[in-house]
């Protein structure tokens, strides 16, 4: 049976997966969404490695909307899984130099990943936050666009600690999400 995404059927709730290298800040953006948004902790019986947070109805959003993210390393087979039933994605990507090689990693593994499901990612709901703005030695966006986003998904600068650009990412593939299920 193909995932619900695929079917495009109106979900009682939203699913969107965090995805990225170790230490790109998967984490730190539930956190954000717990603060800014009022996300409340859900369980997720299967895997203690993954952690999940529901965003309830509110004006910017008329369905919940979980988010997911893992600690699993990429390459890992239990990140598989995740991506079942998904409705949408958002990929951080770490702006540190030395992590770029691995932010390339994890892209080519999510679009692998997804295409298990017969998802393309450049037809599904997706964004990419380049995360860790601050940092005086981070990637540049040029860099980023080219190499990271040859695709031209939508993308957003974020400093996810302090909370900037955690809730632009998640009200942008919410919205993503939306059109796609009313697509014929």
């Amino acid at each position: 049976m193909a995932p619900l995404s695929a079917q495009k059927k109106q979900p009682d709730f939203y699913k969107v997966v965090y995805f990225g290298c170790a230490g790109a800040g998967k984490r730190t953006n539930l956190d954000g969404a717990r603060t800014l948004l009022g996300a409340s902790d859900q369980a997720v019986p299967t895997d203690q490695a993954i952690s999940c947070v529901r965003i309830n109805p509110n004006g910017n959003f008329a369905k919940p909307v979980d988010l997911y993210a893992a600690n699993h390393p990429i390459g890992s087979p239990l990140l598989q899984p995740l991506l079942k039933d998904l409705h949408g994605v958002i990929f951080v990507a770490d702006s540190a130099l030395e992590q770029f090689d691995n932010n390339m990693a994890a892209m080519a593994e999510l679009i692998s990943r997804l295409s298990n499901y017969r998802i393309r990612i450049d037809t599904f709901p997706s964004i990419i936050q380049y995360n860790k703005r601050d940092l005086a030695d981070g990637t540049s966006i040029q860099k980023f666009e080219d190499e990271l986003n040859p695709l031209g998904m939508p993308a957003f600068n974020a400093i996810a600690r302090d909370g900037e650009g955690v809730v632009a990412c998640i009200e942008a593939v919410n919205l993503m999400i939306k059109k796609y299920l009313k697509a014929p």
